[in-house]
């Protein structure tokens, strides 16, 4: 059995074109530690779970240990803005 790979985060705002669009966004080598790729599914864990679609982050919000995240999907974690969450890859099928 594979041992899942999830790493810890830093939640801080999504960009306004993020907004409503049930995206995350995750430094690119972060993403690559979890073997996902733009537009795969992550599972953001804060008090309750949350799922999104994982892009990049832009090139200013990198190297920063960030998850760029919306309000929706903060409530929906039960996290607020600086809290820590742990970001997961998530089998999907069709």
């Amino acid at each position: 059995m594979t041992e899942k790979i999830a790493v810890e985060l830093k939640v801080s705002e999504a960009p306004t074109e993020d907004v409503g669009r049930g995206i995350v966004r995750i430094d690119p080598s972060v993403m690559r530690e979890l073997s996902v790729d733009a537009g795969d599914v992550v599972r953001v864990v804060g008090t309750d779970v949350a799922v999104a679609k994982a892009l990049p982050t832009r090139p200013q919000h990198r190297d920063q240990n960030l998850i760029q995240m919306d309000g929706v999907l903060r409530a929906n974690a039960k996290v607020k803005l600086d809290s820590m969450v742990t970001v997961e890859p998530v089998d999907v099928k069709p």
